[in-house]
């Protein structure tokens, strides 16, 4: 149970994180999207990591439902952050 948590928080987190390189990107903000774009890869690793580990499908598919959850939630985070700082 706790890889299928490790891997919500992780996607979450990595989605998050994608919106901040592309919201970055979009608006010209070169420090955030240089720091945001160079710590990337590592957060990335995390979820493939797991996956790459696992043995069975089931247990893969598993993970990427979690991931999937994680992706969706990192969105509306990132949203009602812009939200609630652009208000």
């Amino acid at each position: 149970m706790r890889k299928y948590v490790l891997a919500f928080f992780a996607s979450m987190l990595l989605e998050f994180w994608f919106n901040m390189c592309a919201y970055a990107a979009n608006h010209d903000s070169y420090v955030l999207g240089f720091f945001a774009n160079i710590t990337y890869p590592f957060v990335s690793m995390i979820p493939v990591v797991m996956v790459i580990e696992e043995k069975t499908w089931k247990n893969k598919s598993k993970i990427a439902f979690f991931e999937g959850l994680g992706y969706g939630i990192g969105t509306v985070i990132f949203l009602a952050f812009l939200k609630k700082r652009l208000g």
